[in-house]
């Protein structure tokens, strides 16, 4: 008998969610391939690990004591990676790197130990959530963190959310604005997933309208090339914007003063090798 580690990690999953289809998702597979892990498993071991009902998917007694030995086995096998891999460093990122020196920061950091290895994965807000016991540490954006009290947060970045606007547009000649006061505007949006996308529709509903949205595109400067040619306004963040600023678009403060942290996270007791911890205080005294 060969028991896979991630097959252990969808048992987990599974019997923390109670559900297929949302242990599929976190799993980041079909809840076929997911059943068909599970059902192998319960071959294995020769015992029915969940009832399975209409609405929820519970541990019989059999795989309540069996949870027990899969959390001690994973909680090794990150041990043994922390023991194995002390020079390597497992990085979730935001797709918007540049815009807060990111980049200079690992570089400068790796300078002062020599043989450490980072190995970085960009990709949207939802992603490095979903996937983050994948990583020793994702950087994110703490609003979009359902659960804080699951994490260790460290704050890194503070960044400011703002309107861009082509310079053709008449909103361009003001010098500050409400978001209410665009509500019946069209909007170019980042695509869902993104992080940018929850943030900006959240915005909007406080301030009392569904925005409009015309638009949705995967990158800042594809959004903001159908600003400049006023296709629609975008929200954006402050440190974002000055990445991508040209004579063609413009930056208008809002009045809502809404501020939205950059922060390195990780789970609750994951263990950490010293040069791990080193990496949390160096972020934290770089920014």
């Amino acid at each position: 008998m060969v028991m896979e580690i991630e097959s252990l990690k969808c048992f987990v999953v599974l019997s923390d969610k109670k559900r297929f289809t949302e242990a599929a998702y976190e799993c980041n597979m079909s809840q076929s391939t997911l059943s068909k892990k599970i059902k192998k498993m319960e071959n294995e071991l020769g015992v029915q690990l969940f009832n399975r009902t209409m609405h929820e998917t519970v541990l019989t007694v059999e795989g309540e004591k069996f949870y027990k030995y899969a959390k001690s086995i994973l909680k090794m096998y990150d041990c043994a990676l922390v023991e194995l891999q002390p020079n390597t460093i497992r990085l979730g990122c935001m797709s918007v790197l540049s815009p807060y020196h990111i980049p200079k920061m690992l570089r400068d950091f790796s300078l002062s130990h020599q043989n450490l290895e980072f190995h970085i994965k960009e990709s949207n807000a939802r992603y490095a959530i979903d996937h983050i016991d994948d990583f020793d540490f994702v950087l994110i954006r703490t609003d979009l963190l359902e659960n804080h009290s699951d994490y260790v947060i460290c704050p890194l970045i503070d960044d400011e959310l703002c309107l861009v606007v082509s310079s053709l547009n008449p909103l361009s000649k003001k010098s500050e604005i409400k978001l209410s006061d665009i509500k019946d505007e069209a909007f170019i949006f980042p695509e869902k997933g993104s992080g940018g996308y929850e943030i900006f529709y959240e915005a909007c509903t406080q301030a009392g309208f569904e925005p409009n949205i015309a638009v949705e595109m995967p990158h800042t400067s594809t959004m903001f090339s159908f600003v400049e040619e006023n296709v629609g306004i975008s929200l954006s963040f402050k440190k974002v914007y000055q990445e991508f600023e040209n004579s063609n678009i413009k930056m208008i403060p809002l009045k809502d003063d809404l501020h939205y942290p950059i922060a390195l996270v990780y789970k609750k007791g994951k263990i950490l090798h010293p040069i791990k911890k080193e990496f949390i205080e160096y972020c934290k005294e770089y920014y």
